[in-house]
């Protein structure tokens, strides 16, 4: 379901993630986040939608009615060509039709993120985090973000690194890293699409997609994955809090 509908107020709410014409499960966590949101009842509509698979976020905006108070959340890692370009030239024809309209920071920007991660690190013992992020060949937006939460980490007294898919160091050269016995990995990425399905298992030798919370024993190491933009609770309650509830 996408649409979760009360009449509390006039806000609405609209959580916009990337989306997979290939693989429709990666909207999963997006749907999730909505849900969680919902249960609040505190919005007259909660609804979710992708840049690639239906719900269509172009085709979205359209049908919201007029004169509401639209509030977007994009389920995005970073600021990039998606959040800073596509989604306003999706918004911008509709705009008008509106009571008022706000655009919150992708939720990877969430200064939550940061929190989570050193929670975690202190839970597990941890004694280096390596950040995987998609990076880009057109944007610095995402390479930037990624490099923030790591020297955030850094500074918090964390050995954290920051390896990409489309950007050096690639997450291939995590084997040159100087590691210790206890590895948290985070792939950064905000749906189970072909970067987490494929890239992260080709990238650590696994025969699957690695499960949040588990351990492997991967050369010499043991490495515990945590995928901080696809944990619908956090990001609901990070969400909540960018709309003033919590």
């Amino acid at each position: 379901m996408l649409d979760f509908i009360s009449q509390k107020n006039n806000r609405h709410i609209v959580i916009v993630g990337h989306g997979s014409s290939k693989r429709p499960h990666a909207a999963d966590s997006t749907l999730s986040i909505g849900k969680n949101i919902s249960n609040f009842e505190k919005f007259a509509g909660v609804h979710c939608a992708f840049m690639k698979q239906d719900v269509n976020i172009t085709n979205l905006f359209k049908e919201l009615p007029n004169d509401i108070d639209l509030e977007v959340i994009p389920h995005f890692a970073a600021a990039g060509t998606f959040v800073k370009d596509r989604l306003e030239n999706c918004l911008c024809p509709e705009r008008d039709r509106f009571k008022s309209t706000k655009v919150y920071d992708p939720l990877g920007l969430h200064p939550g993120i940061a929190q989570h991660l050193k929670q975690l690190a202190t839970q597990s013992k941890v004694d280096d985090i390596i950040l995987v992020a998609h990076g880009s060949t057109t944007s610095i937006g995402p390479a930037l973000t990624a490099q923030n939460l790591c020297r955030e980490l850094q500074q918090a007294d964390r050995n954290c690194h920051v390896l990409f898919l489309s950007n050096k160091p690639h997450v291939n050269e995590w084997r040159d890293l100087n590691l210790g016995p206890n590895v948290l990995v985070c792939p950064l990425f905000a749906g189970a699409g072909a970067h987490l399905c494929e890239d992260i298992p080709q990238a650590f030798a696994l025969p699957q997609t690695p499960m949040a919370g588990e351990f492997y024993n991967i050369e010499n190491h043991r490495i515990q994955f945590e995928f901080p933009l696809m944990n619908d609770h956090l990001l609901a309650k990070l969400a909540l809090n960018d709309l003033g509830l919590i």
